[in-house]
């Protein structure tokens, strides 16, 4: 299956408005919620033959993996970091991902330090480094927190 890129092909699937002439007979299941976890549901049943059917409240699936676009560029509104996605040293996370897209998912390497937390209140400021790999992510943490070693590395 080619990855679709149009984002006007995509929204004829992804925005399509229910309807109950819609509904097909026969159906074998009917997933509430088009999130990640309803959409993996739904892809492997229909990957086992089964007919299967997808309701969302809101007018696009995905959940907290959706994305719009504004202004041309393209922004997702809820997974900020997936860890385990590499080639190299797959998680099952990612195995089954590969399995339920055909591989089309594809993932960037993050910087080392992708994001920065900023924390102002009345003894002053403090920034925290959040970083990518685990075990920069727990030595960030211990010199952010020297009294809390012991729980960070539980």
């Amino acid at each position: 299956m080619p990855i679709v890129k149009d984002s006007e092909k995509r929204k004829e699937v992804l925005k399509q408005l229910f309807s109950e002439e819609k509904i097909p007979d026969n159906l074998d299941a009917i997933v509430i919620g088009s999130g990640i976890g309803g959409l993996t549901v739904a892809a492997i049943l229909s990957r086992a033959g089964k007919r299967v059917l997808v309701l969302e409240q809101r007018d696009q699936a995905g959940g907290c993996c959706h994305t719009f676009i504004r202004k041309g560029y393209e922004f997702d509104i809820g997974i900020h970091y997936v860890g385990g996605m590499s080639n190299s040293n797959p998680s099952v996370s990612k195995v089954l991902l590969d399995q339920i897209s055909d591989g089309q998912i594809r993932w960037e390497e993050l910087d080392k330090n992708y994001d920065t937390v900023h924390i102002r209140n009345s003894a002053g400021r403090k920034i925290f480094d959040i970083l990518s790999t685990s075990d920069g992510f727990v030595e960030s943490l211990t010199k952010c927190f020297p009294k809390e070693v012991k729980a960070i590395k539980k």
